[in-house]
């Protein structure tokens, strides 16, 4: 397989129903409404994946291979077991050993555009690490083109507010790093107002992206 212009994508998800998912949303929300949302970000972060020609995506399922059959749009690979460091270090590693670069993505900013998929992908030429910070303190865009010791994924503290700027030095230790614009990944109802506002000011959304700002703008929740 090429390995140097061709790069993988991975978009880290859980399968509805199996797991676990959108937990602090649904508490605001309701379970129905969380998991509508989360396969509709889903579907409108492949969409953009789908339109980047130097990156061949996947699902990374966290309940591997017994889930697969639920996600369509994207193959799917396992994501692995252990903490999230672990999983992080496990996709990486596994798609670094047959593409040029690696991006690994979560499924809560569906307002993700092509623009900044194209420029993080146009970054990794020069630098050896990008990093799209989340509003949270976390990130939902990575992409690296350097091997990564195990030992720095498992040892980030994840879900906390400084896990991005935790992130960013320790990869700092091993090469450069060029960090693109923040954007709100959803966790709770004060995230999806954000997400709401910013889709519809997108100026080129793709298909699932329209489909999901009619479906919220239909939703009393926002009104």
């Amino acid at each position: 397989m090429e390995t140097q212009n061709i790069g993988a994508a991975a978009v880290f998800v859980k399968t509805v129903g199996l797991s676990p998912l959108k937990t602090r949303l649904a508490k605001t929300v309701g379970k129905q409404f969380a998991h509508d949302f989360f396969l509709k970000s889903c579907r409108s972060v492949a969409d953009v994946l789908l339109h980047e020609s130097r990156l061949k995506s996947f699902w990374s399922v966290a309940e591997g291979k017994e889930a697969f059959k639920h996600w369509d749009l994207l193959p799917c690979m396992e994501q692995g077991t252990g903490d999230l460091g672990s999983r992080l270090d496990y996709v990486y590693s596994h798609l670094k050993n047959d593409f040029g670069f690696v991006a690994l993505l979560g499924s809560d900013a569906p307002q993700l555009t092509n623009q900044a998929v194209a420029d993080a992908i146009g970054k990794i030429k020069d630098f050896d690490f990008v990093i799209g910070p989340a509003s949270d303190g976390g990130f939902y865009l990575f992409l690296g083109r350097k091997e990564i010791p195990r030992s720095i994924w498992t040892s980030v503290a994840y879900s906390q507010t400084d896990t991005f700027l935790e992130l960013r030095q320790k990869l700092e230790s091993i090469g450069t790093v060029f960090v693109i614009s923040e954007l709100t990944d959803v966790d709770e109802f004060a995230d999806l107002t954000h997400v709401y506002r910013e889709l519809g000011e997108l100026p080129n959304p793709t298909r699932a992206q329209q489909d999901l700002l009619i479906w919220l703008s239909k939703q009393k929740l926002l009104a």
